[in-house]
């Protein structure tokens, strides 16, 4: 069975847009998490300068990996699935295609015009913030990132 998800998951391209909404903007996803991936996608696309503000180079991300390079953000929008902590842009979203996976926080409830946005761009949207476990405990949350000041 677990060969038979491998080969499925084969399939597809993953996409890994940088966030440019703040300037300065230094989060991204690490090398070992894109090297986790890598065996399960056909391609994987990393924004050329991924890493760049916590000092981790593109060869990082890429080195061991024939499936993984860098790209353009306009490239990551393209893939099958395109992976991003923050939400997209509306016109970010715009670039992706019809039937695209959209892993990402996505937070259903507090932006309804972004699921009417998703939904008419033909979009298949997986919010990390709705990813729990059997208890219904958040797996993806930044406290320190998003709710410290209100804590």
């Amino acid at each position: 069975m677990a060969n038979t998800h491998l080969k499925q998951a084969q399939r597809y391209s993953i996409g890994f847009p940088r966030m440019h909404k703040e300037a300065g903007e230094w989060r991204d996803f690490l090398p070992g998490l894109i090297r986790r991936i890598a065996p399960l996608a056909r391609e994987v696309v990393v924004e050329e300068d991924i890493g760049a503000g916590m000092g981790i180079t593109l060869a990082e991300y890429t080195t061991g990996a024939d499936n993984v390079h860098g790209g353009s953000n306009l490239e990551c929008y393209e893939q099958d699935i395109v992976i991003q902590v923050r939400s997209p842009e509306d016109d970010e979203m715009t670039r992706m295609r019809p039937g695209a996976i959209l892993f990402s926080m996505l937070h259903f409830l507090t932006h309804p015009q972004r699921v009417t946005l998703m939904q008419e761009l033909g979009l298949r949207p997986i919010a990390m913030d709705s990813v729990a476990n059997d208890d219904g405990a958040r797996l993806v949350e930044n406290l320190r990132g998003t709710s410290w000041n209100a804590i």
